[in-house]
Formats: structure tokens, C-alpha cells, sequence
């Protein structure tokens, strides 16, 4: 099923790839009184040579900002979710996620977003994973992921009545057939129904490393 070597139990929170703002720090600067006596009509401004610096800078952040996008939408592969009447996730309710990847030559991540609320009464999540390949082989995995720190913190950033976490199921794999993948998900929890659960969702990337030759 995978072509790569993975993790069994792995806990990560996904960054994904999307430009962020960053504050910047600014100090007050005293002034030196001699530098004030510095007129301004001194100064000699080329008008052309303004517009052409103002031109630069404003294709240089439209550049950035094209790149980023696009970037940030090859990176996704697959990701589809799917929301939970009423917030239970019942035991018997099954998740039935169908990937197609044609290209098996690229290495990928694969991993689930989980959203939930302050109702959520665990600090953790147990998962039953099935994942059957085009070629018909079948993997089943008995995975436990994370939902609070040990302080009794959330993991997941959001509002009290939405909190997401990024799980990472498969790490740097290669997949072994080209096709349709089918994922089914079913919760492992004692409860038969599970309150505080938003959403469920399995996305797909392409992995951001770089390939290496094993010795």
C-alpha cells in the first residue's frame, strides 16, 4: 500500500502553506537638532526615476502574491470534509472519503482536520482507518490522535465553538497503484455517541521534501 517508509503513531499539527502578515517592531528614534535644520527643497527628485521604483514595488508584491496563491493550491491534492448532524459523530456512522491520484510517482502527506467544540468530552481521539487501493489490497490502522494537551488545553485554533486540529496520518509515501482510493473512517471511542464533533475531514498534499537516495 505505501512505498515509503512511515510512522505508526504520529502526532503533528500541519502548516499549511498560505502567506501570513508578520508584525513588525518599531522603535521610536530620537532625532539629532542638526538633522532637523536639513531643508527639504534640498533634496533634488527625479520624477521618473519615483515612478519607476513605486512601478517596481507594486509588481514585485503582485508577483509574490500570484506565486503564493498558485503555490498554495498545487500543494493540495485532495480534501474533502464532511459535517455531523446535530455535532455526534455516532459510532455506527462510517466516513467514506474517494481519492482518485493518478500520478503514484510523487511523494505525498496524507492527513485529517478534525473540528470540534467546547462540548468535546476527551482529550483524544481513537480512529479506525481502512484504506482499500484500485488494486484491491486492503490496510486497516488503529490510530490515536490528539485533541489536548495534557494541561487540558486545546490543541486547535478557532472560537470556544470551533476549534480545528490537523492530524498527519501518512508521512512522505509514495502510493503503489493509480486510481480510486477508498478511505473509511469510524470513531474508537467508548461512547457510542460522540458529542462536541463539527466536522471530519481527509486531505491529501504533496510532500514538501526533497526526495533522497537511501545508502
Amino acid at each position: 500500500m505505501w512505498l515509503a517508509k512511515t510512522a505508526s503513531h504520529v502526532l503533528i499539527i500541519r502548516i499549511r502553506n498560505h502567506l501570513k502578515r508578520k508584525k513588525v517592531n518599531v522603535e521610536k528614534v530620537q532625532i539629532n537638532p542638526e538633522m532637523e535644520e536639513t531643508r527639504t527643497e534640498d533634496l533634488e527628485i527625479n520624477p521618473q526615476s519615483h515612478r519607476e521604483t513605486v512601478k517596481a514595488k507594486w509588481l514585485f508584491a503582485l508577483l509574490v502574491f500570484v506565486f503564493g496563491t498558485f503555490a498554495c493550491e498545487e500543494i493540495t491534492i485532495y480534501e474533502k470534509g464532511q459535517e455531523f448532524a446535530g455535532q455526534v459523530w455516532d459510532k455506527d456512522s462510517t466516513l467514506f472519503f474517494y481519492p482518485e491520484i493518478r500520478d503514484t510517482s510523487q511523494v505525498v502527506n496524507i492527513g485529517f482536520s478534525f473540528v470540534h467544540n467546547n462540548d468535546y468530552p476527551y482529550s483524544n481521539l481513537w480512529l479506525f482507518i481502512n484504506v482499500l487501493s484500485p488494486d484491491g489490497h486492503m490496510q486497516t490502522d488503529t490510530m490515536e490522535f490528539f485533541v489536548a494537551e495534557p494541561t487540558g488545553e486545546w490543541i486547535g485554533k478557532g472560537s470556544d465553538n470551533k476549534k480545528t486540529v490537523y492530524w498527519l496520518y501518512k508521512n512522505d509515501v509514495k502510493l503503489n497503484a493509480p486510481g480510486k482510493f477508498t478511505f473509511s473512517v469510524t470513531q474508537g471511542m467508548r461512547r457510542d455517541a460522540l458529542p462536541g464533533v463539527r466536522s471530519f475531514s481527509l486531505w491529501i498534499e504533496k510532500a514538501l521534501t526533497r526526495e533522497t537516495n537511501s545508502d
